[in-house]
């Protein structure tokens, strides 16, 4: 599982992109992914900061929904077999 949103080459409007601490500050990869570590940051940390919250808010929802779809659909699929035969 991803623990980190980061924002892609330091660009405040994003993309946004999930990412393992490893790939992302881990040995050989904090450099390449801030390369311009020295220099002041683009990114308003506040407003990052309630973005990711929204972020994680909305990922985990989907990840909810998704696995509750599927619960739903395996218990149903007769029924949902049935009825696509119909149409």
């Amino acid at each position: 599982m991803f623990g980190n949103v980061s924002t892609s080459i330091q660009n405040p409007n994003g993309p946004f992109k999930e990412t393992h601490w490893q790939k992302h500050r881990g040995k050989g990869y904090d450099k390449a992914n801030h390369p311009n570590k020295n220099a002041p940051s683009k990114v308003d940390r506040k407003e990052f900061k309630r973005q990711k919250t929204e972020y994680w808010k909305n990922r985990s929802l989907s990840i909810v929904l998704n696995r509750d779809f599927h619960k739903i659909f395996k218990m149903n699929r007769i029924k949902i077999l049935g009825i696509l035969k119909i149409l």
